[in-house]
């Protein structure tokens, strides 16, 4: 894997449906990524180890089945070629939003130690 340095405030994964997916930088002690749809002003967290959602702050919203659905078929999937260049290839969403984790937060985790959770049952 090249050598990767600290992304500035946030790291943009990529959409599902209109939903937006990042991870932001000193997000304390708890793993999670953002999801954000700029067309209905939803927005929350998901933790990365659990099958949870995290709320704090403003982030207090939640998912449907149907968008919980296109989330997970988000996530198994490919990430965009930029993703694929600075880590390397054979990665899913889910493994490059913990591996952004990793760069932007002090609490690191290991892709070796976790699997994705079955977020279809939050």
């Amino acid at each position: 894997m090249k050598e990767i340095h600290r992304l500035e405030e946030m790291a943009r994964l990529g959409n599902f449906d209109d939903y937006e997916v990042m991870v932001y930088e000193g997000e304390g002690t708890i793993p999670h990524f953002h999801f954000r749809n700029p067309q209905n002003g939803k927005q929350g967290c998901v933790k990365l180890l659990a099958n949870e959602y995290f709320f704090h702050g403003q982030y207090t919203d939640t998912l449907n089945a149907k968008e919980r659905k296109l989330l997970v078929k988000f996530l198994k999937s490919e990430p965009k070629k930029q993703y694929q260049k600075m880590f390397a290839e054979g990665l899913t969403n889910f493994d490059v939003l913990c591996l952004l984790w990793d760069m932007n937060n002090n609490d690191e985790i290991s892709l070796n130690d976790i699997k994705m959770p079955n977020y279809l049952d939050m």
